[in-house]
């Protein structure tokens, strides 16, 4: 099974474009939140 996260950000017309993919390990980043990321390994742990 491959875990993965798509990040998005609303752009100037009111559409989504995809920022990033992170599949099974690594780290996403928020662009509004300062400092936030989520390891990927770690949100998929079991």
């Amino acid at each position: 099974m491959i875990n993965t996260v798509q990040t998005y950000s609303l752009n100037n017309d009111g559409l989504y474009d995809q920022i990033d993919v992170v599949k099974n390990s690594g780290t996403i980043s928020s662009k509004i939140f300062n400092g936030f990321t989520v390891d990927i390994g770690e949100l998929f742990k079991e």
